[in-house]
């Protein structure tokens, strides 16, 4: 049984219909994970698609080794470029801009997107610069 939407998703989500990116009617909730979680399936080699929607200068500051930054006010140009059907987490500094990215790339008919909770500002594990 999946968990009742939070508060962060119900304001995306209002956020979303206003610019006219929600989830299709009917659809399943985002799902959400935890910082522990995402560490876990990274160390365990599991095939995911890592997304870091911080400003590049965030980025640059810190990030998770696999991430690909791609800044959320640049989503209309990267998301063409991947794959909809890949499992893929999608990361900020704490959870509301990869909420966000989340619900656009989902009305966008990806399928398997899941937002990190708490971002990079929960984020235990080690950091790159540069």
């Amino acid at each position: 049984m999946r968990p009742t939407p939070s508060i962060a998703y119900a304001l995306v989500t209002a956020s979303a219909f206003a610019v006219g990116c929600a989830p299709q009617a009917g659809g399943a909730p985002p799902e959400d994970i935890t910082t522990s979680q995402l560490q876990e399936m990274l160390q365990d080699g599991q095939d995911l698609v890592l997304i870091d929607v911080r400003t590049v200068a965030e980025f640059e500051e810190g990030h998770i080794a696999q991430a690909r930054n791609l800044p959320l006010d640049q989503l209309a140009t990267w998301a063409p470029t991947l794959d909809p059907g890949a499992r893929t987490a999608v990361i900020c500094a704490s959870g509301m801009r990869s909420a966000a990215a989340e619900a656009q790339l989902e009305s966008r008919g990806f399928t398997r997107v899941m937002n990190v909770l708490g971002g990079m500002n929960s984020w235990t594990g080690p950091v790159e610069t540069g």
